[in-house]
């Protein structure tokens, strides 16, 4: 290593640090910031629903803390009443108060469209439903994927397909 380099990674640690400490910011969130906006379907890392959280407070709270949109832009996307969403978020600090950032979901190869939360399901029967009918995957997988039983996922799935066959009708 050529001593420019180590002087580099020794200020970008620095830099690091004196970001959290003054602003409460990561650099890999100032930077994510500094990158220009998405114009495709907004997604969301299937790895997210890994925690203690609620999928529609999984949802609003990656969107709200990686994404830094406003509940109102959540709103328009999931085509819900922003004061809600407010609520939801706030339930879901009290839970998990870890903030989420891009980088700890970033290994995740199934994404999710949040088109998908604006049916007429709910939104964990939404999650299961894409996943075994669009993605074709088992329920198996599915719920060791987004952490809950295998016998949840089902119930979940057949309650997803009931509602969806009354739809049609």
């Amino acid at each position: 290593m050529s001593p420019k380099s180590g002087r580099r990674e020794d200020l970008a640690a620095r830099f690091s640090v004196f970001l959290r400490q003054e602003y409460g910011v990561e650099l890999d969130q100032l930077l994510e910031g500094l990158q220009e906006p998405e114009k495709e379907t907004p997604e969301v890392p299937v790895s997210i629903f890994s925690t203690t959280l609620s999928t529609l407070e999984t949802v609003i709270k990656y969107q709200r803390e990686v994404r830094g949109l406003s509940f109102s832009a959540i709103g328009q996307i999931l085509k819900r009443h922003p004061a809600s969403l407010t609520t939801s978020y706030r339930r879901s600090l009290n839970k998990y108060p870890d903030r989420f950032t891009r980088t700890t979901f970033k290994d995740s190869v199934i994404r999710i469209p949040l088109s998908i939360f604006t049916e007429k399901l709910a939104p964990l029967e939404a999650l299961v439903w894409f996943l075994s009918q669009d993605l074709g995957l088992r329920l198996c997988d599915i719920a060791r994927i987004i952490h809950i039983d295998q016998r949840t996922a089902w119930t979940v799935r057949a309650r997803a397909r009931k509602k969806q066959k009354e739809a049609v009708l």
